[in-house]
């Protein structure tokens, strides 16, 4: 008779009684599970306490850092060959503008670039596009990619040589000062032969905000206060509270 303790477990094996390999294999298991919950256990009891309103002042140990695969992991995508404006411009340049009449709440703002491959830089940290107010001589960003009304789009036009165009849609917030906007895209483009990284930027043409629809419904509300029945444009009733 052969016998092995396991913290309590005890196994018998004679020719009255055989314990088969998968039996012998569970019952391993479920002790193993058993050190394990005793670990969780001892550690839930060493770590609850910088949960409570007065944690110990000894600093928790970070413990090892997971590991940096970044340079040893295998992409699947092939690498940028190149990028190439279309004939006859840059990149950059605005190949559709914003629209000359000024732009309300709830307007929807694009602008259409020369644009290059976005994975050739990832711009962490940056942005690829960005919205500017005008603010005396100067102008200051208000919002970047990281914003959910601010849409950056990007599509391969022309895949042998590398043209693509870059799309960049404002839809503009309730709320938003009125006053004179523009569009901001940051690219960067790779060179065929030498494969050098340039950088590049877009800017679109001014537009406005707010102005001229004030007037248009400042006039439905002259009108509405002798003819109430009359109908207001959406964005005119959101405005009719002030007035």
């Amino acid at each position: 008779m052969l016998s092995k303790d396991m913290k309590g477990l005890v196994l018998f094996t004679d020719n009255s009684r055989r314990c088969t390999y998968p039996t012998v294999a569970v019952l391993v298991l479920l002790a193993i599970s058993c050190y394990r919950l005793d670990a969780y256990i001892s550690l839930y009891k060493k770590y609850i306490p910088y949960l409570g309103a007065t944690p110990p002042s000894a600093p928790i140990p970070p413990g090892p850092s997971p590991p940096i695969n970044t340079n040893t992991s295998i992409s699947l995508i092939g690498g940028v060959a190149q990028d190439s404006p279309r004939f006859g411009k840059r990149f950059g340049d605005v190949l559709r503008d914003v629209a000359s009449t000024p732009y309300s709440r709830g307007s929807l703002v694009k602008v259409v670039f020369v644009g290059a491959n976005p994975r050739n830089n990832l711009r962490l940290g940056g942005t690829y596009a960005a919205v500017e107010r005008k603010d005396g001589g100067t102008w200051s960003r208000v919002r970047d990619d990281t914003d959910w009304d601010l849409v950056y789009q990007w599509k391969r036009t022309e895949g042998l040589s590398g043209q693509s165009e870059v799309t960049i849609s404002w839809t503009v917030e309730q709320g938003t000062p009125a006053g004179q906007y523009r569009i901001k895209y940051y690219g960067d483009s790779k060179g065929l032969f030498t494969g050098k990284i340039t950088a590049f930027e877009g800017t679109s043409g001014t537009f406005n905000i707010g102005c001229a629809q004030t007037t248009v419904c400042l006039s439905y509300f002259i009108v509405r206060k002798y003819l109430y029945s009359i109908a207001l444009p959406k964005e005119c009733a959101l405005m009719e509270s002030y007035y």
